[in-house]
């Protein structure tokens, strides 16, 4: 009850002030253990570069050089959602 009463009067005033929340369940401890490596980095990386080389393309003649420059105009040229999305 302690832990639960403390949880109520902390988190209730620092969550009103977080704009975005997103929960994320736990994992079980197989999966934490797990041996399983993922993804090697090169290929992480190669994804990426292969993402980061679309982006420059997409401003090649502009002065916005990354997807966190982009303002109101550029979002709606370059983020349009398809319309199957849209519904």
């Amino acid at each position: 009850m302690q832990i639960q009463r403390y949880r109520s009067r902390v988190s209730g005033p620092l969550i009103e002030r977080i704009d975005i929340q997103i929960e994320v369940p736990g994992l079980r401890y197989q999966e934490l253990a797990s041996k399983d490596s993922g993804e090697s980095s090169n290929v992480i990386r190669e994804r990426v570069n292969q993402a980061r080389k679309i982006q420059l393309q997409r401003f090649d003649k502009s002065k916005i050089h990354a997807n966190a420059q982009m303002g109101a105009k550029e979002i709606k040229r370059y983020c349009a959602v398809k319309e199957d999305a849209d519904r």
